[in-house]
């Protein structure tokens, strides 16, 4: 069990030591209308996976410990996200792509991300533990649902998808098993990984069709309705 994970520790090494403006390579570059950014890799799909590569430690080793068979790095929020994303699920399940910074700071530059298309829902892997949080998307049909594949709901104050409300899709925010989050000491069971990502893929495939559709109740966040979230691409 977990081994998969573990085979993929030079490119979660990788990930981790990058530094934000490499993420080039992973999609093209959008600046905000306040001048920050952010990356988006379209895939023509209809389902938006999201991470941020801001961190709260600027110190960003990763290395693994063989005997208690965990990932340690003080980065892992929310580069460990940020590596299933690009590169653990890539490959075998259909997602664009949306990468932003500022996360850490309650400022994401998700609300910017307006580019006109429509998404059946949206996921993030950017929580300690196991649970998943949908703050302002939680109802009863969406606990249920998440029952259903084993996963239990928790509560949270904040994460990229918060920002994202404006694309009227439900959002799902999956714990990646780090623990000790934005310490010098943060680690990730390695099996805790597997397992948490592991059961994410039979919750995608079973719904990865279906549009789970929100309605926001309030005002949107400034800079996340569509007149608002200007954007200009650069060349990559």
């Amino acid at each position: 069990m977990g081994n998969k994970i573990k085979s993929c520790m030079p490119y979660i090494k990788d990930i981790c030591g990058m530094k934000i403006e490499d993420f080039h390579a992973y999609g093209f570059s959008h600046t905000t209308e306040d001048n920050r950014e952010f990356f988006f890799m379209d895939n023509n799909a209809d389902v938006l996976a999201v991470a941020h590569l801001d961190t709260v430690q600027s110190d960003n080793f990763c290395e693994f410990d063989v005997k208690k068979n965990r990932i340690l790095s003080p980065v892992l929020d929310d580069r460990l996200g940020a590596f299933v994303l690009l590169e653990y699920f890539l490959q075998d399940l259909d997602y664009d792509v949306l990468l932003t910074v500022d996360e850490e700071k309650g400022q994401s530059t998700a609300r910017h991300f307006n580019l006109g298309k429509k998404y059946n829902w949206m996921f993030s892997f950017d929580r300690r533990g196991n649970d998943v949080v949908m703050y302002q998307f939680d109802t009863p049909e969406m606990r249920a649902l998440l029952a259903k594949h084993d996963f239990e709901s928790g509560r949270g104050s904040y994460s990229d998808i918060c920002e994202l409300e404006h694309l009227g899709c439900k959002g799902f925010n999956f714990g990646i098993g780090y623990q000790n989050a934005h310490s010098l000491n943060a680690y990730a069971d390695v099996d805790d990984v597997y397992n948490n990502v592991e059961k994410f893929r039979k919750f995608y495939e079973a719904n990865r069709h279906t549009h789970f559709e929100h309605k926001a109740e309030g005002t949107l966040n400034p800079g996340s309705a569509k007149s608002n979230a200007i954007t200009i691409t650069f060349d990559d």
